[in-house]
């Protein structure tokens, strides 16, 4: 980030550019994920991490940007420290295939 913040208009647009990488990434590898991850360090150094697990795996910018932002100001709320970096994690990989669930109607 360019200079710590705890500021929710300025924080955003860069996890939003986090979130661009992430689903590029998982789409170039072929995989989906099932757990969202944001990493924050503090402008005391400190790092803490909020995370969500999905009931089924995907590899969408919207679905990702939701749990990001939903994590974000929950740790906003949480927390009165300016956020001095921050990061996206997906983990739960798995392999995109073809076949169509039951669970993707849903």
């Amino acid at each position: 980030m360019p200079e710590n913040s705890s500021d929710y208009d300025l924080i955003m647009p860069v996890l939003d550019n986090l979130a661009d990488d992430v689903i590029k990434k998982t789409i170039e590898r072929g995989v989906s994920f099932r757990q969202v991850t944001l990493i924050v360090i503090t402008s005391g150094f400190k790092t803490q991490t909020r995370n969500h697990t999905l009931q089924r795996a995907v590899a969408e910018k919207e679905i990702l940007g939701q749990h990001l932002d939903k994590l974000l100001k929950t740790f906003l709320e949480e927390n009165k420290s300016a956020i001095r970096r921050i990061g996206v994690r997906v983990a739960g990989l798995q392999e995109v295939s073809s076949q169509t669930t039951l669970a993707s109607y849903f």
